[in-house]
């Protein structure tokens, strides 16, 4: 019977086509054509209200995977404060939406800052399943 540390996990995130991304200062950041495609990417009966909503769902997802993914595993300073300004940009666009507001174009810029946001979480989680792999086979 194989013990755990033989068994290949596989990432809990599924990341975008890597042309639709290119990294500024370690953080992953959207093409043009990518944040166009986000926008344009609705069923003809959702609004933005909704896709703000399943936006932050998946954010929330992303989030609970990311944790289980971290369980044990040291940040590094720099992917730390990526987080902390990805999390903090994160928050105020909730906190928008959450006193009331219904201006469609901050909510599609909320929506852009969910999908950056869940973008940097998987590229964290792949990159940490990745170090770990190594550290499995290391020993």
């Amino acid at each position: 019977m194989p013990r755990a540390a033989e068994y290949i996990r596989q990432p809990l995130q599924k990341l975008p086509d890597p042309k639709d991304y290119y990294y500024v200062d370690g953080i992953p950041v959207f093409t043009e054509e990518a944040i166009q495609k986000i926008l344009d990417a609705k069923t003809p009966e959702q609004t933005i209200l909704e896709r703000f909503g399943l936006g932050a769902l998946e954010v929330e997802k992303g989030i609970k995977d990311f944790h289980r993914v971290l369980a044990g595993r040291p940040l590094t300073e720099e992917m730390q404060i990526n987080l902390n300004e990805l999390d903090d940009q994160y928050y105020k666009a909730r906190l928008y939406r959450a006193s009331g507001a219904l201006d469609n174009k901050v909510l599609e810029n909320g929506l852009i800052i969910f999908k950056q946001y869940l973008l940097y979480l998987g590229c964290l989680c792949v990159q940490l399943e990745m170090d770990a792999q190594r550290g499995m086979n290391m020993r």
